[in-house]
């Protein structure tokens, strides 16, 4: 499951299909409806929508694909925005929270990458499962049980993100931490 689950990844991310920043709304946005449908009555809810709002309301400043950036481009050459940093595991496997499970994705989709979560064995894994099932092909986001924690870490992924590391996750702290600024 492991490597071809990363492959499919790979290959997906490196089609362009995550960059644009007007999918990665979309894509957040079809996130927060199904969150609402699966998981509504959960206590993490409302503070995962409103960081998919924030997130969604400067996704297009975050990224650099603004209307200043735009006219500005007519005079000089534009500064490279950040960009994507690729294939990402959020091992979330200690998690005990839907939040919890849930935020890190939110910045790595934002910032346009793929994603393999690791979800708890626990109520808040199972409706992970259910609402990333629901909202995403496993080419983009796709979930593993703890039982395929380990073989996941030897995988090539371009970032391990583990609650609790010195990586913050939400807010615009949380995007540039899964997104590169070199070209």
């Amino acid at each position: 499951m492991t490597a071809d689950i990363l492959e499919k990844q790979k290959a997906f991310f490196e089609a362009g299909n995550t960059w644009d920043t007007r999918s990665r709304r979309a894509m957040l946005q079809i996130l927060a409806n199904t969150i609402k449908e699966v998981a509504g009555g959960d206590p993490d809810v409302p503070a995962v929508l409103k960081e998919i709002e924030e997130v969604r309301k400067h996704l297009y400043k975050w990224s650099g694909t603004g209307r200043l950036r735009l006219l500005l481009s007519l005079f000089a050459r534009p500064k490279d925005g950040p960009i994507p940093k690729g294939n990402i595991l959020i091992d979330t496997s200690s998690a005990d929270s839907l939040g919890g499970v849930l935020q890190p994705l939110v910045s790595v989709l934002a910032a346009g990458n793929t994603a393999v979560i690791v979800v708890p064995d626990s109520p808040a894994g199972e409706t992970v499962r259910r609402i990333v099932d629901e909202t995403f092909t496993e080419d983009f986001v796709a979930v593993a049980g703890t039982e395929d924690a380990a073989a996941l870490r030897e995988q090539a992924f371009d970032l391990v993100y583990a609650p609790g590391s010195s990586i913050p996750f939400i807010g615009q702290e949380g995007f540039m931490s899964f997104s590169r600024t070199d070209a």
